[in-house]
C-alpha cells in the first residue's frame, strides 16, 4: 500500500541506493532529481522508467549542478519552495544516498527541518540509516527488506530479461528427472574428470558447430571404456540420457541429451544445489538485452539474487589453462559481463569441472572472479548458504 510519503531521489550512476528503499516505503511519488551527466548516461531515463513500470507516480526534474556548493544550494532550496507550493500534503523524505559529496551536503543543510525524514542507504551493511530529525529519530536504523527479483536487478544495470531456460516447465521437468545423476557428477567430477573430458568431445561431434542440433548420434570413445570409467557410464546410462553397447559405441537419443552431457550438467548443478536452498529467485540460461545496441545480448549460465544481492556463476567443463590467449579472452569477458550485470551488490564466481592451471588462477584474482573447482563441489552448496546469510562467497582455503 502506497503511503502520503514521497522520496526525493538525487539520481547517480548506482540505482539500487535509491530503488530499494521505494519499493520498502512504497511512497505515493518520487522526485527524481538530475544532473545533465545523468541525462546523457541515460540513468534518469531508466530509473524512471523503471518506477513507471512499477506504477510509482514519478516526477523528473533536471539541471542539477554538479559543481559549487552555492549553486547545488540554490537549485535545491527552489526547487524545495516549489515543491512545498504544489504538493503541500505530501511528506517529504530525503534519500542522500545518491549525488556527489557537495549535492549531498548541499540538500541537507537546505532540506533539514523541513522533510520528514532523511535517509541513507548503507550498501556496505544492508542497513537503511535514518539521519537525526529530532531526539526520538536519532540514530533509527532498519534492515534492507528483501525487495529484488532479477529482472528488477538487471533493469537497474540496463538490461532487459528476455527469457530463461530455467522458466520452461517442460525443461524443469527433464531437470528434475536427471537431478540424481546430476548430483553424482558433480560430487565426483575430480575423479572423473578426464571421462567428462572425453565424453565432452564426442558430443561436441555430435552436435553441429552452433551446438543446437543433433548431427551425429553415433559417436565412439576411442577405446573401451575401463573400470574406473565404468560406473560413471552405467550412471549416465540408467538415467536415460545415453545408450551404450558396452564396447566403444555411444547413441545420444537428443539434442538434449547431448547438450546435458557436453556441459549442462554442470550448469544443472549449480542451479540444483542453489534451487534446494530456496534463494529469493535462481534462473539458469538467462538471456538479457542491454539498453541500446553497444553490447547487444547476452546469455548467464546461472545467476541468484537473494536479499537484493546477486551471484553470476559461468560454468566451464572444458579444460582451462591450455591456451593463455582463450583463457585471457575468457576470463575479461566474463569480468567484463559480470562488472555490467553485478553492479554494486554482486559477486562472480566461475565453477569449472576440470581443474585450473595456477597462471589461469592468477589471471582470475587480477579479475576479480573467484575460480571453485570440482574439489569443491562437495561443499559448494554450504558454500551458497554462507553467501546467502552474509552477502559474500567465501574465498577458497
Amino acid at each position: 500500500m502506497q503511503t502520503s510519503q514521497a522520496h526525493i531521489c538525487i539520481v547517480s550512476d548506482r540505482l539500487l541506493p535509491n530503488l530499494i528503499p521505494i519499493l520498502m516505503h512504497r511512497p505515493r511519488r518520487v522526485f527524481l532529481i538530475t544532473s545533465a551527466d545523468m541525462v546523457k548516461k541515460g540513468l534518469a531515463r531508466r530509473l524512471e522508467q523503471i518506477l513507471g513500470n512499477l506504477k510509482f507516480e514519478v516526477t523528473t526534474s533536471k539541471g542539477l549542478p554538479s559543481s559549487g556548493l552555492k549553486e547545488i544550494s540554490e537549485y535545491a532550496l527552489e526547487w524545495l519552495l516549489a515543491t512545498q507550493e504544489d504538493f503541500p500534503d505530501l511528506q517529504l523524505v530525503l534519500n542522500i544516498t545518491g549525488g556527489n559529496k557537495l549535492m549531498t551536503i548541499a540538500f541537507m543543510q537546505v532540506m533539514s527541518g523541513e522533510v520528514s525524514r532523511i535517509i541513507y542507504t548503507d550498501t556496505q551493511h544492508d542497513r537503511l540509516e535514518q539521519l537525526s530529525q529530532g531526539e526520538k529519530d536519532a540514530g533509527k536504523s532498519q534492515p534492507l527488506e528483501p525487495v529484488l527479483d532479477l529482472p528488477l536487478y538487471l533493469a537497474a544495470q540496463g538490461m532487459t530479461l528476455r527469457s530463461s531456460l530455467s522458466d520452461d516447465t517442460d525443461w524443469c521437468r527433464q531437470a528434475d528427472q536427471r537431478k540424481a545423476l546430476t548430483k553424482y557428477l558433480g560430487k565426483n567430477a575430480g575423479g572423473i574428470g578426464d571421462l567428462l573430458g572425453a565424453v565432452n568431445g564426442l558430443c561436441n561431434q555430435a552436435l553441429d558447430k552452433g551446438g543446437k542440433t543433433l548431427v551425429e548420434p553415433i559417436q565412439k570413445f576411442n577405446s573401451r571404456p575401463g573400470r574406473r570409467w565404468r560406473e560413471a557410464v552405467n550412471r549416465i546410462v540408467e538415467a536415460g540420457v545415453v545408450q551404450w553397447d558396452e564396447e566403444r559405441t555411444l547413441n545420444f537419443p537428443s539434442t538434449d541429451a547431448a547438450r546435458y552431457l557436453g556441459g549442462g550438467w554442470l550448469e544443472e548443478f549449480a542451479w540444483h544445489q542453489a534451487r534446494d536452498l530456496n534463494p529469493d529467485d535462481i534462473r539458469l540460461g538467462a538471456e538479457g538485452t542491454w539498453e541500446g545496441t553497444r553490447k547487444g545480448r547476452n546469455e548467464l549460465d546461472v545467476v541468484i539474487v537473494h536479499n537484493n544481492r546477486l551471484l553470476l556463476i559461468e560454468c566451464k567443463t572444458l579444460r582451462i589453462g591450455r591456451d593463455s590467449h582463450s583463457d585471457d579472452e575468457m576470463l575479461y569477458k566474463l569480468d567484463s559481463v559480470g562488472d555490467d550485470v553485478k553492479g554494486l551488490f554482486g559477486d562472480v564466481i566461475l565453477l569449472t569441472a576440470r581443474p585450473p592451471s595456477e597462471p589461469v588462477k592468477d589471471r582470475a584474482r587480477h579479475h576479480g572472479i573467484q575460480i571453485v573447482a570440482a574439489e569443491r563441489f562437495s561443499r559448494f552448496q554450504k558454500e551458497l548458504r554462507v553467501w546467502m546469510e552474509s552477502g559474500h562467497f567465501p574465498a577458497s582455503g
